[in-house]
């Protein structure tokens, strides 16, 4: 029988068999040998490294959350000496005890036109109570040239504005609260651009004035109220009071006489009843006391 040749290598074949024996032969040695060939020095460099950056990563995680302790501010320590709360800035004001919050609202007030004309106008401030007033007072030294001086060009102001005999006969004359414009106002005395507007303001949001003694309810007027009262009179026709039947809980809470809970009770009442026929009305809700309907009674209209 013929010997079957398929499965005999050839001399080249075994060659090749035997060069690759070789080959991997050498890449065990190499794998075996080469890690304890390299230096010592190498990986340990590599380790120092290494545990450096380990070390660097875990220091920013702790900064990162760790609790942070509060360094409160040092406080302007207080020395009680004589100010101008007209002139005084921020520091001088926190030196005699304001907080600096209550120095802010002075300055701002001054900005906006304000002037302190006697000590007592100065417990008027936001914020300021009796005892740290108590304390002020005796150091609140005004200069009166300060706001004389003020008066003076407001007065240049409204001598330019109106002929000097009308200015001198105006000054004389009852004005109507209801109908003064803020020039107009200006014409009393003790009434500068910043009280003519917050009356004018306070007048809008009543709807009108029902008599002289709302202009204690004006905030920011420096004047003595009692010295402006003679000089004013109300014309009750001017006012315009809210239509109880057609209006809604934003509209009624606008008002200065009611709160947000009054307005909603007023509402809740009117819809439940569909209507309101008198202030009368009113008594039945316990969100109402005598006073608020007596207030009220000239700002509410039941058509």
């Amino acid at each position: 029988m013929k010997q079957d040749k398929k499965h005999i290598l050839t001399r080249n074949q075994w060659y090749g068999v035997a060069l690759l024996c070789i080959l991997l032969l050498i890449a065990g040695v190499l794998l075996y040998f080469l890690p304890r060939w390299i230096p010592t020095s190498m990986q340990e460099s590599e380790v120092v490294l290494l545990q450096e950056k380990v070390n660097e990563l875990d220091a920013q995680l702790q900064d990162l959350y760790a609790p942070k302790t509060f360094q409160p501010q040092p406080k302007t320590p207080i020395r009680l000496h004589p100010f101008d709360p007209n002139t005084a800035d921020s520091l001088t004001l926190c030196e005699v005890g304001m907080p600096a919050w209550m120095a802010r609202n002075v300055l701002r007030y001054r900005a906006k036109g304000g002037i302190y004309r006697h000590p007592d106008a100065l417990r008027k401030v936001y914020g300021m109570n009796d005892s740290l007033f108590a304390q002020l007072k005796p150091y609140i030294a005004i200069d009166t040239t300060y706001f004389q001086h003020t008066d003076s060009i407001q007065q240049a102001k409204l001598d330019s504005l109106l002929p000097h005999t009308t200015y001198r006969t105006k000054r004389d004359t009852i004005l109507d609260l209801n109908s003064a414009d803020t020039t107009t106002l200006q014409l009393i005395r003790g009434i500068g651009s910043y009280s003519a507007r917050q009356i004018v303001h306070y007048r809008q949001a009543l709807g009108g004035f029902a008599h002289v003694e709302q202009l204690r309810e004006v905030k920011g007027l420096t004047a003595n109220i009692d010295s402006l009262l003679p000089f004013f009179y109300v014309n009750t026709d001017s006012i315009h009071p809210i239509p109880v039947n057609q209006s809604r809980v934003e509209r009624l809470n606008r008002h200065p006489y009611l709160t947000f809970t009054q307005a909603r009770a007023l509402y809740e009442y009117r819809r439940m009843h569909l209507r309101l026929d008198s202030i009368a009305q009113l008594k039945m809700s316990p969100a109402f006391t005598a006073d608020d309907i007596h207030r009220l009674t000239p700002y509410l209209s039941f058509e």
